[in-house]
């Protein structure tokens, strides 16, 4: 499970996992493993300890990842191909945004979160696989 924190712990957001993700498949004797990455706004105002607890109990995780968003950046630098200059002119240029847009910037932003969260929580799961020497037959990726 990875996302924002701001809809991580939304009550519409637990009761549809617990009852199209959790129940369906704890009624067909599946095992479920959640393992949650959540990306923590710049300006957060919470005990991050309360709201890890309250994380892994909601969804009772197996692992839990609290990421910081300026982390994303360092994390795009050492793993991911940036854009040129070149490159992301062409693409204002082709999208009608010519001059130095922070709206594609600001989007550029929001994606690369989502994916530094995807990121994060798959290396948690291949390493709980080598953990327990075994590997899980199916992954569901949520948000």
């Amino acid at each position: 499970i990875t996302g924002l924190l701001r809809s991580a712990l939304h009550t519409h957001v637990v009761g549809s996992f617990q009852e199209y993700v959790l129940e369906p498949l704890l009624s067909k004797n599946w095992l479920v493993d959640a393992h949650v990455a959540v990306v923590l706004p710049k300006k957060l105002r919470t005990n991050t300890s309360s709201l890890r607890q309250e994380l892994f109990s909601t969804y009772k995780a197996v692992t839990l990842s609290l990421l910081q968003e300026s982390n994303s950046e360092a994390w795009l630098q050492n793993g991911c191909r940036t854009l040129t200059t070149k490159e992301m002119n062409d693409l204002r240029t082709r999208t009608g945004n010519k001059k130095a847009g922070s709206k594609i910037e600001a989007t550029d932003q929001q994606v690369l979160r989502q994916w530094f969260a995807i990121g994060v929580c798959y290396d948690a799961i291949v390493s709980h696989e080598h953990a327990r020497a075994q590997t899980y037959d199916w992954l569901l990726r949520l948000r």
